[in-house]
């Protein structure tokens, strides 16, 4: 769940994107995975239906056999080879002092087996 004000805005090229609503100093916890974020273990996944399957693919990650997906607009974090959050255990802090407009952004290949494993079409690190 997000720890911070954000909202959402289109990023050309990348579809909707998460943009901080106040300034986030460096180290601040951003997110946090927590209820009534979901987390099922990859049996549970396949035994869903194609599309919520979909769903979980496309918003979530994969990490350690377990498919977590945010409940709140945490989800629509883009990927970045130069992000500005950083993660440690279940939460995403700030890497650095973020301004309030400026977009949140990850890199997924610290986070996402799905996206190790298979690149899903995002510029190597």
């Amino acid at each position: 769940m997000l720890k911070v004000k954000t909202y959402l805005k289109e990023v050309p090229g990348k579809g909707i994107g998460l943009f901080a609503d106040q300034d986030i100093k460096k180290d601040q916890l951003v997110s946090k995975f927590e209820f009534p974020d979901i987390a099922i273990t990859v049996d549970k996944f396949v035994e869903l239906d194609e599309l919520t399957q979909d769903h979980f693919y496309y918003y979530g990650w994969l990490e350690s056999n377990v498919v977590h997906l945010s409940a709140d607009n945490d989800k629509f974090t883009n990927h970045s080879k130069d992000p500005n959050l950083y993660d440690s255990g279940d939460s995403s802090y700030a890497l650095k002092d973020i301004a309030k407009d400026e977009e949140l952004t990850c890199n997924y290949y610290d986070l996402c087996d799905w996206v190790k494993l298979e690149g899903l079409g995002f510029e190597e690190k």
